[in-house]
This record gives structure tokens, sequence and C-alpha cells, in this order.
């Protein structure tokens, strides 16, 4: 990246949601000029549909150095990932010549359904169509040269799937107590994003996981042993066929020099439960009588 010409460089973060809020202040942070774009006015700088190349042209930005893009579509179906995932990588391509461009894509592309490891190598066969979308995009960022991280499941204050699962009195995950699960705490994913912009080659591609994947069973196990709360009553739900299971290594990223201040999920388990029981109506958003004692408590 060349930032000669400019004493503070420009980013761009294109959907400054859950993980692009976070990656917004670290870059501020570091002292770039930090740009947020996205739809929702709370939280842009510049309120714009990144997937509309005129949009971003009239945005009236500064040239950036670089572009993350952490869109999500919330949930959403295939065509949401389509318009979404491949309009704003469409989009980066022509409005951002020169940038280098860091795109958010996802571990499940892979698809593994047999506890395997995988690494950067591994083939890919998502076993969804919004999977296969995300690899069309995916394609898109590396052919203009830009950078692809595909990360696992977000973690950190306020924010856990499988935890609020649990104080919901729900089961946390599909599958059985054997099925892997890989996390990534927001912080070390926002930091691993900055790493890959200063250091990554054009056109690579690489694992944003802690590296310490857990079964089903253990974190149900660690989740019982920190909040002392019932596990969740009628068994397991069945497996269902396509969902994956796999362990994501992230020795590529660790071996180029980011390592995560939360190795492992058990790390942050404490934060990441206080911080929902801090919540203004933590009591009254449809956790059990249970949590509800639990969080008096806290």
């Amino acid at each position: 990246m060349n930032t000669a010409s400019r004493p503070v460089p420009v980013a761009w973060v294109v959907g400054a949601g859950y993980l692009g809020s976070r990656l917004h202040e670290l870059l501020l942070g570091g002292g770039w000029d930090s740009r947020r774009v996205d739809l929702e006015p709370s939280r842009a700088d510049v309120r714009a549909d990144a997937a509309e190349a005129s949009a971003l042209r009239r945005a009236g930005l500064p040239r950036p150095d670089c572009v993350f893009s952490c869109v999500s579509t919330a949930g959403g179906g295939a065509d949401a990932y389509e318009r979404l995932y491949v309009g704003v990588a469409a989009s980066l391509r022509v409005c951002c010549g020169g940038a280098r461009v860091v795109f958010c894509s996802s571990s499940s592309v892979y698809g593994a359904s047999d506890a395997s490891w995988v690494t950067e190598e591994s083939p890919c066969r998502p076993s969804t169509r919004r999977g296969a979308v995300l690899l069309k995009a995916e394609e898109e960022v590396r052919r203009a040269g830009g950078v692809v991280a595909r990360l696992c499941a977000l973690y950190g204050p306020k924010r856990s799937c499988a935890v609020l699962r649990y104080l919901r009195g729900g089961d946390i995950l599909a599958g059985d107590d054997d099925r892997w699960i890989n996390h990534i705490h927001r912080d070390d994913a926002a930091a691993a994003l900055l790493h890959l912009a200063l250091t990554a080659p054009p056109g690579s591609t690489w694992n944003v996981a802690d590296g310490s994947p857990m079964q089903k069973g253990q974190m149900l196990s660690l989740l019982l042993e920190s909040t002392g709360l019932p596990l969740p009553s009628g068994g397991a739900r069945p497996y269902r066929r396509g969902v994956s299971n796999q362990r994501v290594s992230s020795e590529k990223l660790r071996a180029s020099g980011w390592l995560p201040v939360y190795p492992r999920f058990a790390c942050a388990l404490e934060e990441v439960l206080r911080s929902f029981a801090a919540l203004p109506d933590a009591e009254d958003d449809g956790f059990g009588a249970g949590a509800s004692a639990w969080f008096r408590g806290k």
C-alpha cells in the first residue's frame, strides 16, 4: 500500500455493524482517517448503498488507501447474498482502483462435514447457495488483487448466538454433541483485518479463527459450569444433512504475525455473560426464570 503522498492513510469501512464499528474504532486509534459507509444513519459517516457503484461515486468520500468490506445481510437468503456480497465486490472494483480491499467472507464456504481440519488450501464445497455466492464474491475480489478473510462465528460483548440460545433455554446449535464449533472474538477479528490490510499479498485468502474449536458438548459443559443453569431439555436437535462439521485452522494467519488476545472461547465467556446481564431489558428479553435470577445475581 502506497501512502507516501498522504500523511494520514484513508480507510473506508463498508458495513459498520458489529465488526465494522469495532474496526473503525481500531483504525481511528491507529491514526487512520476512517470513514464508515452504511445504510443505517446511526452508524454511518456516509449513508450509501455500497452495492451500487454510482452511489459510492456520489458519496464524496476521499480516495481510500484501503477498503474493508464488512457487510452483512443479517440472515437473508441467496438472492440477498448475491446482491450484497457480489454487488459490493463489483462496486469496489469499479470505484476503488489502486486501493487495498479486504473482504470479509465466511469459513462456511468449505462445507466440510467430517470433522476434519480445513486450511486455506482445502477444497470448498459449500452445501448452500449462499456459500456458493460467497465464493463468487471472493473470486471477484481476488481477481482485482484484493484480500479475502474467511471469518468464523463472531462473538464478544453483547454478542453470541450460542450463549443467547442457552440463556433462553434452547439448544445452542443443531447437531450432536460431537459437532465442532469455530469462533473468533470480534476484537481479534478486527485486529486481523487491519493486519491483513498491511501485510497480506494481493489475491490471498486467509482463515480468521481463534484456532481452538470446541465440540458442542464441551461448550454446553462450559456454559453449565459458568452459569449453573440447566442444560437444554429435550436433548440435541437432529443432525441436519448439509450442516458443516469442521475445524478451522488459523495457522497461516498466526505465522504471518497475528496472535489472538482471546485464543479460546472460554477466555471471554465471563465478559460475554456479564455484557448480557448488563443489558437494560435483560430480564425481559425472552430468558427463562433461571436465567433472570442469574442476571439479578450478577
